[in-house]
């Protein structure tokens, strides 16, 4: 997916879907009476989750303008703007391949970021063991903010988190017969490699001479050896902070808990 941000005119916005917040209470964010009889009706009321879609609005360059509901303006937060956007995804995706949002005042680095977040995770398909793929990922998505300042920093950031969720989504929805212990050790390993960690691998062995009764013991039910992760991240620059942080996880590809 491409994102970039757009300062001109989002009147001019050159979009199959250009897409607005609307909140409760709030003055609406566009004119118009076609607009306005949604609103007079109920159709359109800003509450959280709700998308209308608006064909050929005379002014706007966009084939479709589109109001998603984000309900209470003082709650709406970076985690209600990823949700919001990712839900405006789901739903476009299926007919548009260019959208631009509308941030408006929520141009703030934070909420850009949450905003590319959620676009990435929204367009996330699981799709690549099917014959056909029904859906077509977004080809553009244009950030619609003012001149100043800076975002591209937010953008990056968005990209990176939402990518790295999608990348653990598509290993986890990977089957065991694909994905066994082993081959999940060279998935991370391969990441490892590109993103500039360090990578340990832990076989059979080396869990032996720890002592690693649990693990082992579940992998005797498999035929597939066991295969333990180490990664390991460190900085460019020296932390001032004397604190290490570990973050442990665990992979499945034998036991799957009960989920089946």
């Amino acid at each position: 997916m491409e994102i970039v941000l757009e300062t001109g005119p989002v009147a001019q916005a050159a979009a199959d879907a250009l897409v607005f917040f609307e909140f409760e209470g709030l003055p609406a964010p566009i004119g118009g009476e076609r607009y306005q009889a949604l609103r007079d009706c109920g159709e359109i009321s800003g509450k959280a989750g709700e998308i209308a879609v608006l064909h050929h609005i005379p002014d706007f360059a966009a084939t479709r303008v589109v109001i998603a509901g984000a309900g209470k303006a003082e709650k709406f937060d970076t985690a209600e703007m990823r949700k919001s956007v990712a839900t405006v995804i789901r739903h476009l995706k299926k007919s548009a391949r260019k959208i631009t949002v509308v941030l408006d005042k929520f141009a703030a680095p934070e909420f850009v970021s949450a905003a590319v977040e959620g676009a990435l995770l929204g367009d996330f398909e699981p799709d690549h063991h099917k014959s056909e793929r029904t859906l077509k990922p977004i080809e553009r998505l244009g950030l619609a903010v003012p001149a100043e300042p800076d975002l591209t920093a937010a953008v990056a950031k968005g990209r990176i988190l939402g990518d790295a969720q999608n990348f653990a989504r598509e290993v986890a929805n990977e089957p065991p017969n694909k994905l066994t212990p082993l081959a999940f050790a060279e998935t991370a390993r391969k990441m490892a490699a590109e993103q500039g960690l360090e990578c340990d691998i832990l076989d059979e062995a080396r869990m032996k001479e720890l002592g690693m009764g649990a693990i082992l013991g579940v992998a005797m039910g498999s035929d597939a050896p066991p295969a333990l992760i180490v990664l390991h991240y460190k900085p460019a620059q020296p932390s001032k902070s004397k604190t290490h942080l570990a973050l442990i996880g665990k992979g499945v590809t034998f036991d799957t808990g009960g989920i089946s």
